[in-house]
């Protein structure tokens, strides 16, 4: 019988196209509560009684204050966190409810997907998930309420903090952070717990360094299509319109997804590698969470300068969430260490 509920809850939800009293016109709602509101009440009349549907609020990154909604199916007991806060802001700016909310749905239905690494179940047994803990790397003055119930370990004016990676695909990855009750109930200690992390995530996430011009070049191509010119043709263009820059000034470093990819700074060797190759000591920029900047010092820079712009680029380019620092760092090859400038 309840599987005959279900199938006709199915069908209605693909009848279903989100349209209705229940869906405002655009820009109607003024706060995030009330379109928080309306999208828990859309979704509960499309997904039906099978289903419960809140929304969270969750202290993120930074400290942000986000609104996590979760669609939780009766019976089970995990489910991912769509976060609604850029969906209001896009709505406010013209996108349309039914839009959005279709676009929640799909978030939802492909997670049921079976692409998990780890059973999510299973996340109390610490040798089934070992292999799968990371690092990341978050800003510790930025973070005091966050930090409260998480185990990390200090690195400068930051803080390595500790995820099991559940999934990874093209549609993104879902990971859980690792709390201090966690690692109670593992009975392992922080220090272990970096040293596997550290493993996993320069073998789960390997490093990339590639020059800005080089980023610029991919994101060009990326745009144009490679069905307007051949790859010779276009990198003929392409010097045409930049001009041969043979010396790179800036360098850009992150992970193979780059989701998370500041965490390269502490990747045993890859600074040192490439400050060796290039022979000079690197002004290191935290560029976000994801990517860090790299800059030979030629010895005509102003530390006060760079950090001046990574002020500015911070409050006006960054979001709040993905802010990694303020600071600039140096990399140096005599004594192999990275330092606050």
């Amino acid at each position: 019988m309840k599987d005959e509920s279900r199938k006709n809850n199915e069908i209605n939800n693909q009848n279903n196209n989100f349209k209705g009293e229940i869906i405002m016109k655009t820009n109607t709602l003024t706060t995030q509560e009330d379109f928080n509101g309306t999208i828990v009440l859309s979704l509960e009349a499309f997904y039906c009684e099978e289903y419960r549907i809140k929304v969270n609020k969750i202290v993120k990154n930074n400290d942000t204050l986000l609104y996590g909604l979760c669609i939780l199916e009766v019976g089970t007991s995990i489910a991912p966190t769509i976060y609604l806060n850029k969906y209001f802001d896009e709505y406010r700016y013209g996108r349309t409810m039914d839009s959005i909310l279709k676009e929640i749905s799909h978030i939802y239905e492909q997670s049921k997907k079976p692409n998990m690494q780890v059973n999510i179940t299973d996340i109390t047994d610490f040798n089934k998930v070992k292999n799968h803990i990371v690092f990341k790397l978050v800003n510790r003055k930025r973070n005091n309420d966050f930090l409260r119930d998480i185990p990390f370990v200090s690195f400068c004016d930051l803080t390595v903090i500790f995820n099991i990676m559940v999934s990874a695909d093209a549609e993104g990855t879902a990971s859980i952070t690792v709390k201090n009750n966690l690692i109670d109930y593992w009975k392992v200690d922080v220090d272990t717990l970096y040293k596997i992390a550290k493993e996993n995530t320069e073998k789960l996430l390997p490093a990339k360094i590639q020059s800005m011009n080089e980023v610029i070049k991919e994101i060009f191509r990326s745009d144009m299509g490679s069905d307007m010119l051949s790859d010779t043709d276009f990198d003929t263009f392409y010097k045409e319109m930049i001009g041969d820059n043979s010396e790179p000034t800036m360098y850009i470093a992150r992970n193979s997804n780059g989701i998370n990819g500041a965490t390269v700074m502490l990747y045993d060797g890859l600074i040192r590698d490439f400050a060796r190759k290039i022979g000079k000591d690197l002004f290191i920029i935290p560029s976000s969470i994801h990517e860090i900047i790299m800059v030979p010092d030629n010895g005509s820079m102003d530390a006060d300068d760079i950090k001046n712009m990574v002020v500015d680029v911070n409050s006006s380019q960054v979001a709040p969430e993905e802010v990694l620092s303020d600071s600039v760092y140096l990399y140096n090859r005599d004594n192999d260490s990275i330092i606050l400038v």
